[in-house]
Order: C-alpha cells, then structure tokens, then sequence
C-alpha cells in the first residue's frame, strides 16, 4: 500500500524576482496577502533603497551582512506586520536559542502556513531569501534564486546549519499602513542614521554611506591581489546597490506624488538620486556578475574607468543624503 505525502502549499505564493531578495520575498508576500503595495513604496519605505554596505574587499556578503533591524521597525508604515524566528550560533541577540531553533522554527511556519499567512526565510539554499510556499512532513518547499520555479523539501533540521550560523523565517501579516508623510520622513531618518555608520549594524570590514563609497574605491586602487571571488564580490554588489538607486528614484516620484507638498525638494532629492543610479549602472555593466571575468580587475584602466563612476555617485550621493535631511526637517 502506497502511503500518500500530505503538504501544505500556499498555492500562488512565490518570491518577486530582484537581486535584493530580502525586498523580493517582501513583496512575495505582500502580493500574495493581495496588500496593493508597489515594490518602490516597500523598498523605499523600508529604507532599503538608500542603503550601502560595502566590506573592504568587496565581499559578496555585503548586501545581507548587516544589522537590517530597520526592514521590521518600518513595516507597520506600509501596511504590513512582521513576526518570526531569529537565532545565531554565535549568539548575537537573537530571540531563540541555537539548539532549540530549527524545532522553533519548524512549528512557527507551519502555524503560519496553516493560517495562510506567508513565511520567507534566510538561506534555504544559497545565503539568500526564499519564500517558503509549502512543507511536508520532512521539510520546507520553497522558491527563489537558483529556485524560480520552486524547490523541496529542505528537511527542517538542516535550516541555518551552515557556516554562517544564521536561522531566520520571518511571517508577513496585513496590517494599517500610515499616511505617506510619515512613511517618508521616518524611512529618510533610518537611511541617514544607517549612513553614519552606526556600531552595531554595521559589522568590522564593512561601511555604510558615503565611506562605502570609498571603501569600494580604495578596493580598485590595485593594492590588491585580484582573484576570481573578488570579481565575482564586485559584481554582485554592482548589481545589488544600482538596483538599490534605481527603486529610490521609483520611491521619491512615488513620495513626491503622495505627499503633495516640498516639491522642489522631492525634485532635488529626483535630481541627485538619478544621478547616482546612472553612474551605478554605469559601473555594473563595468563589473557584470553573469559575465564577470577576473582580467576587468587586472586591468588598471578598467579599474580608473570604474572609479571615475563610483566618485560621481558619491559626490551625489552626498548631495542627495542632504536633500534627504532637508524633507525630514519640513515633514
């Protein structure tokens, strides 16, 4: 007699495709909750769109390796609430202790998914976020990069044992989104705090706003010793910051629209902002991830070329950060 697997399958449920998956997964479960939220709103209202987070040596790490606290604190804003499972081998504050959290995490989304209420959670298969659609008795079904058409089951007991030592699942719920004035003013006031560096949520080796800028020029001065995981760092980061800008012009049009009022300063920020964006994907098609070749490293005139763009994106970054301050002060 064949034994017939029982799954529970939120059917529809899947990630939004972006090079910043924790923003992907967002709007995954925004989109299945039926929220009307639109992808600039969330990645701007969480902050996420005017963030930075460089590590000396281009780490592909830099985009996640950072204290992202700001994502759950702004939700509520946008109309969403958050809750989950958050451990650390290292123990680093999480609110579960490492041994009992694969079991903690297990019978949090099954009573999420049971509920209809979508879950996504950190490196179900490479150090990124995926959305969690399903389980069944042995683990996780879920989709994302390297899993667009979804993947499974990833038996519960393995989630988080890698090397990194980190478990997260985080649920998505509806909640009441706040008027646009104050989703604005209180996402510039979390993206200037992140840009200055602050101890904690900036780890060692890496650094935020305008000295990741110099941080990723100081890493083409050629002082290094290139090699195939530095070109493969570069790109992805390329990749993950232009995207980043991009969405924070989308968000300003978005706000200026909203909000109705400071329109020579939303116009401003639009100005600076786009300058930045252009000069990102400028420097990504430089330093391409798909294609990425260690000799564009080796190479000093390609490395002067993409200097030349990342000093032009400070230099409006800087203006724009600025602008930023100013729509916080008139909020």
């Amino acid at each position: 007699m064949l034994l017939v697997k029982e799954m529970k399958e939120l059917e529809g449920f899947k990630w939004h495709s972006l090079w910043t998956s924790h923003i992907g997964c967002i709007k995954g479960c925004t989109d299945y909750l039926d929220l009307g939220i639109s992808l600039p709103w969330i990645y701007g209202g969480t902050g996420h769109a005017f963030v930075m987070n460089i590590h000396e040596e281009l780490c592909p790490s830099g985009p996640t390796a950072w204290g992202a606290l700001m994502l759950f604190e702004l939700a509520p804003n946008l109309g969403y609430k958050t809750d989950g499972v958050l451990s650390f081998k290292e123990g680093k504050g999480g609110c579960t202790e490492w041994e009992d959290a694969p079991k903690a995490a297990w019978d949090f989304v099954k009573k999420k998914l049971d509920a209809n209420i979508p879950v996504y959670g950190w490196e179900l298969e490479i150090p990124e976020f995926y959305c969690i659609h399903g389980y069944d008795e042995t683990g996780y079904y879920y989709n994302g990069c390297l899993a667009p058409g979804g993947k499974g089951p990833a038996p519960w007991q393995e989630l988080g044992q890698t090397e990194i030592g980190v478990l997260d699942v985080t649920a998505i719920h509806p909640g009441e989104h706040a008027p646009p004035e104050k989703v604005v003013k209180d996402a510039f006031q979390k993206a200037l705090w992140f840009a200055e560096n602050p101890e904690g949520f900036v780890y060692p080796k890496y650094a935020s706003g305008l000295k990741a800028y110099d941080l990723w020029m100081k890493f083409l001065d050629g002082s290094l010793e290139y090699h195939e995981g530095h070109a493969h760092g570069i790109g992805y980061n390329a990749e993950v910051w232009h995207e980043c800008r991009k969405y924070a012009v989308d968000f300003l049009y978005e706000a200026k629209d909203k909000v109705g009022q400071h329109l020579e300063l939303f116009d401003q920020a639009i100005e600076h902002y786009s300058t930045v964006r252009d000069n990102m994907e400028c420097f990504a098609k430089l330093y391409p991830f798909v294609t990425r070749q260690q000799e564009q490293l080796n190479d000093p005139e390609h490395r002067a070329e993409g200097v030349k763009y990342l000093e032009a994106a400070r230099d409006a970054e800087e203006k724009g950060l600025a602008v930023l301050k100013k729509i916080v002060a008139v909020l």
